[in-house]
């Protein structure tokens, strides 16, 4: 099983700094061409899958607490504003690093519906 690190690099596979990862890290659904701090190397990161889910299940949470405990509306903005933050100091975490460059699920679509 991979240990959760910070990206590493796949040419001499030294692990990036956070402040290094967190600079390059990628939209979602996107891959972002980036070098390698230690030996320059260009290599394509992607956010790994599961940020995907953490976006799609924090909305439903938070609904959930507000309908279970009854929570204020200001609460949706709290919770939204924190959930963004420690998704985004999470990302370098989430990020993986490839050699090639992969389609992204929106070109693939569109391929389909052409």
């Amino acid at each position: 099983m991979e240990e959760n690190t910070v990206t590493t690099c796949i040419q001499c596979k030294q692990r990036w700094s956070f402040r290094a990862a967190f600079r390059q890290q990628p939209l979602l659904l996107q891959e972002r061409k980036a070098a390698c701090p230690h030996c320059a190397f260009e290599q394509y990161v992607r956010l790994d899958d599961s940020v995907f889910l953490l976006f799609i299940f924090l909305p439903i949470v938070l609904v959930i607490l507000k309908i279970t405990f009854g929570l204020p509306g200001s609460f949706y903005g709290f919770g939204a504003a924190a959930g963004f933050i420690s998704l985004s100091l999470l990302t370098p975490f989430l990020t993986k690093a490839r050699a090639w460059k992969e389609p992204s699920p929106w070109e693939e679509f569109r391929r389909r519906k052409a």
